[in-house]
C-alpha cells in the first residue's frame, strides 16, 4: 500500500516512531497516517483501490493482505477522525472486501464510489456515509443496512442510525473557462435547492487522486486559490442540512498566465485591399500568436498566424464584415509554449466605395442630378442644404442614376453625395460638393478625383 499522493503535511506513524510522510511511502498493518489541516492525501491498496484523506484526519490499518495468484484483497482501515473518499476496484476472488471502521459504523464495499467520515461533537461520534457508485454496506449496533447509489446515512454514537437519505443532485451548471488566463478568477455555480453549504475541491486528475485543494463554501461562487500553471479539475458538491455530501458537478480548465499578452488592442476599420495592418504594442518577445474570428468568443477563428514582429498586414483574402482579433505571447526560450490571448479587439473590413461623381444641371427651375449607374447592392445618399457645412440637411437615397430634386426652400443650396451599400450598412467617402442656384440656371460641383479600386 504506497501514498501515491500528498499536498501539503501529514505524519507516518510506525511502530510508535513518527516522521514526516512523504509521496511514494509504503504503509504495513498497524500503521497510521494523520493528514494534518487544509492537506489531502490519497493511498492506493494492491487491487488499485483508491483512498483520497481530507485532513485534518487519521486513519490507520488494520488488515492488510493480498493472496496472490487468487487476486483476493482483504483491507480493513480505521478512520479515527476526518474524511475519506473511497474509488474501490472491483472485487477479485469470494472473499475480497474493504472494510472502513469508524467509532460509530463498519462499512463494507467493494466496486464502488463511496465517501465516509467521522467526527466527534459533545462526545458522540457522527459517521456519514455517501454511496455515488455502487452499493455499500453498513453495520452499527448489531443493525445491518445495503445502502444504494444516491443514498446515504448519518450514524450518531453505536447503533442510531438515519434512514437512507437521497442525495442533493448536482448543480445544473458551473461557469468555469476551459482556459484561466489570470490569477484570482472566480467560479460560479447554479444554487441547489436545500443545499445547507457546497464543497469545493480542485485536482490535478480527473479522478481527483492528486486534490491539491478543497473547502467549504456558503456562497454560490468561489475564487481559484492561486494556482500554478497546468490543468487542473474543480469539483462543486452540495452538502445537505444533515450533512451529507451529493453529486457533485466537474469541469476543467488550463491555468496559463505567462508570458504575459501585449497591452489593450485598438479596435481597427479599415478599407479591403488598402494594405492595412494590424498593430500592438511590444512586450520584448521573439514571436506572437493572432487570431481572427468571426465571433467575440473565437469559435469560429478565421486566421491563426504566428510572427516575429508586433504587426501584422491585413490579408485581402478577408470579406467584408466585422470580425475580432487578439494577441498571444509566445515564451522567448520555447516559441510552443503560448501564453494567454489579449482581451479582444474589433476589427472593420470596409468595402472600398468610391466617391461619386455628381452632374447637377439646371432647366426651367427644375434640378436634376446624374451619376454613374450604380452596382447591384449600391445605393446613393443625397443631401441638400442651405449651408455649405450641411450642419443642417435634407436627405434621399436612390438605386437609381438619376434624380430630380424637389423644389427647396431657397433658390440657392448645396448638394452633396456618397455611396452605401444597401445590405451591410458601409458608406462611403462624400463627393464633391455642388453649389446650385436655381434662378441663375446655375451648378457647379467640385468633382471629387479619388483613384480608388473596387
Amino acid at each position: 500500500m504506497e501514498l501515491v499522493s500528498l499536498n501539503g503535511k501529514a505524519l507516518k506513524v510506525q511502530k510508535s516512531q513518527t516522521s514526516p510522510a512523504k509521496a511514494l511511502d509504503v504503509f504495513t498493518l498497524g500503521d497510521e497516517l494523520e493528514v494534518l489541516a487544509h492537506s489531502t492525501a490519497t493511498i492506493r491498496f494492491a487491487d488499485n483501490t483508491e483512498m483520497t484523506i481530507y485532513g485534518p484526519a487519521t486513519v490507520g490499518f488494520d488488515q492488510l493482505q493480498h493472496y496472490g495468484e487468487t487476486g483476493m484483497v482483504d483491507t480493513s482501515v480505521r478512520l479515527k477522525d476526518g474524511k475519506l473518499e473511497i474509488r474501490a476496484e472491483k472485487a477479485k476472488g469470494a472473499g475480497s472486501r474493504l472494510d472502513i471502521t469508524t467509532a460509530s459504523a463498519i462499512t463494507s464495499v467493494r466496486g464502488t464510489v463511496f465517501r465516509t467520515s467521522s467526527v466527534t461533537k459533545n462526545d458522540i461520534t457522527l459517521s456519514s456515509i455517501e454511496v455515488l457508485e455502487g452499493k455499500v454496506a453498513v453495520a452499527s449496533g448489531g443493525k445491518d443496512v445495503d445502502i444504494p447509489k444516491g443514498f446515504g446515512v448519518v450514524v450518531a454514537g453505536t447503533g442510531n442510525m438515519s434512514e437512507p437519505e437521497s442525495l442533493l443532485a448536482a448543480p445544473t451548471s458551473m461557469a468555469l473557462a476551459p482556459e484561466t488566463v489570470k490569477q484570482n478568477v472566480e467560479v460560479s455555480w447554479h444554487a441547489v435547492n436545500e443545499a445547507s453549504h457546497y464543497q469545493f475541491s480542485i485536482a490535478t486528475d480527473v479522478l481527483f487522486s492528486n486534490v491539491v485543494y478543497a473547502n467549504n463554501v456558503t456562497t454560490t461562487s468561489y475564487v481559484l486559490p492561486t494556482l500554478d500553471e497546468g490543468k487542473y479539475f474543480v469539483r462543486v458538491a452540495p452538502v445537505s442540512k444533515s450533512g451529507l455530501i451529493g453529486f457533485n458537478i466537474q469541469k476543467s480548465t488550463i491555468v496559463n498566465t505567462t508570458p504575459i499578452p501585449p497591452g489593450q488592442l485598438q479596435n481597427i476599420s479599415v478599407y479591403r485591399f488598402s494594405g492595412s495592418r494590424l498593430d500592438w504594442t511590444s512586450n520584448n518577445s521573439n514571436s506572437y500568436r493572432v487570431q481572427i474570428a468571426s465571433d467575440r468568443h473565437f469559435n469560429n477563428i478565421i486566421l491563426d498566424k504566428s510572427t516575429s514582429e508586433n504587426k501584422l498586414a491585413i490579408s485581402d483574402d478577408l470579406n467584408v464584415g466585422n470580425y475580432y482579433w487578439r494577441v498571444a505571447t509566445s515564451s522567448a526560450n520555447n516559441i510552443l509554449k503560448r501564453g494567454p490571448f489579449s482581451m479582444a479587439a474589433e476589427l472593420n473590413i470596409r468595402p472600398v466605395l468610391l466617391s461619386p461623381n455628381l452632374f447637377i444641371s439646371v432647366k426651367d427651375e427644375q434640378v436634376t442630378g446624374r451619376w454613374e449607374a450604380l452596382k447591384k447592392g449600391l445605393g446613393l445618399e443625397i443631401q441638400t442644404s442651405s449651408e455649405s457645412d450641411f450642419k443642417q440637411f435634407n436627405k434621399v437615397i436612390t438605386t437609381e442614376d438619376e434624380y430630380v430634386f424637389k423644389p427647396q426652400s431657397t433658390t440657392k443650396f448645396y448638394v452633396r453625395g456618397r455611396l452605401i451599400q444597401t445590405k451591410g450598412g458601409y458608406e462611403g467617402d462624400w463627393s464633391g460638393t455642388c453649389l446650385v442656384n436655381v434662378t441663375k440656371q446655375f451648378a457647379k460641383c467640385d468633382i471629387a478625383n479619388m483613384e480608388l479600386t473596387n
